[in-house]
């Protein structure tokens, strides 16, 4: 019996990457970097995978036929108050790029929807029936109280991250690891020798980069565990003296965060970083660390329109009685911001 042909599917399971990164590797797409393919191409061919042609020429002849073309669009809801500010964090402005991409390869394009106040929940659902759409991407962000109105059984729907409170409906979703990246961030953070990690956020936020860091202080002596820091949401007045009080008190070698104003906030306290204290970040792309998780947007993106593309062909519809959700895993980035610690460097105390 012939042996069975190896696919892009165990390629990437031999890798643990997702398959979508495994085929754009194959293809040259330069979302992924040259050396990531090369080395991703040299793994398959070690394995014994050959493309085949026929199964990929098939699938564009099939989506050529089948799919409505570049007339049929996908619904983009963004609900910012200033619509404009999504895209200008390069990591949702990579959604987007991600997202269209796997649009384009499907048939379809993509339009921005602005659905940021409740009036404008009838009259985009008019608009989208008329303009034949049947499948929307839920940016970040909490949709306007009122939506709860929008018949939602008439599309498929992804989201980029859960419900934005209790109240809201649950969707199938794509979204960064963010538990998975943050273990993975102290573990790095680990090897280069700190051993008093702090973590910095915003109350009220619902992320779990938090959790990954009560998680990830299992590995670290019990007198090297710093309470986690939790900024003020709604007062940034505040965060200087809350800052520097934990500080003061918690005494970190290194802070990690995904809060961009913690540079600011620790040279104005007088502290240098990374002379004094290490820093990384949970998002490279929209912090000033240089240090820590390239959140990987752009396949969050492409995999978010992909499932959706299969969402409209099996014709899942509405809200799911079981909605699941697909963590994309982030890559971690050496940078200036967190040098190596010298053995033996004594944890510098904040200034009184």
């Amino acid at each position: 019996m012939a042996d069975c042909p190896i696919t892009q599917a165990a390629v990437a399971k031999a890798l643990g990457l997702a398959q979508s990164t495994v085929s754009m590797a194959l293809r040259n797409h330069p979302s992924i970097s040259e050396a990531r393919r090369e080395e991703i191409k040299e793994a398959a061919r070690n394995m014994g995978y050959h493309p085949n042609h026929t199964a990929v020429s098939l699938a564009r002849l099939k989506r050529k036929t089948e799919r409505k073309g570049v007339h049929a669009s996908i619904a983009w809801f963004n609900s910012w108050a200033k619509p404009e500010r999504l895209r200008q964090f390069r990591e949702f402005d990579l959604y987007w790029q991600g997202a269209a991409a796997a649009a384009n390869e499907l048939g379809y394009r993509i339009e921005e929807y602005v659905v940021n106040e409740a009036s404008l929940a009838a009259s985009t659902e008019r608009m989208l029936r008329a303009r034949g759409v049947e499948g929307i991407l839920l940016c970040p962000g909490a949709l306007p109280a009122g939506w709860d109105s929008f018949n939602w059984a008439d599309f498929s729907v992804i989201r980029f991250s859960g419900p934005a409170h209790e109240t809201e409906a649950s969707f199938r979703s794509v979204t960064s690891n963010q538990l998975g990246n943050t273990l993975l961030a102290m573990s790095r953070m680990r090897e280069k020798g700190y051993q008093r990690i702090g973590f910095a956020g915003i109350e009220g936020r619902a992320r779990l980069f938090g959790a990954g860091f009560y998680w990830g202080l299992r590995e670290v002596p019990e007198e090297n565990r710093l309470p986690i820091l939790l900024l003020p949401e709604t007062s940034e007045k505040e965060w200087q003296s809350v800052f520097e009080n934990w500080l003061r008190q918690a005494a970190p070698d290194a802070i990690l965060t995904d809060v961009s104003l913690l540079p600011d906030l620790l040279a104005k306290a007088g502290r240098r970083f990374p002379q004094e204290m290490g820093m990384a970040t949970l998002n490279i792309l929209d912090c000033p660390i240089d240090a820590g998780i390239f959140p990987n947007p752009h396949e969050v993106g492409y995999t978010a329109m992909s499932m959706l593309g299969s969402l409209i062909e099996t014709r899942s519809r509405g809200i799911p009685k079981n909605p699941s959700q697909l963590l994309i895993d982030g890559t971690w980035v050496d940078g200036q911001s967190l040098p190596i610690r010298t053995t033996g460097a004594e944890v510098s105390s904040a200034k009184e």
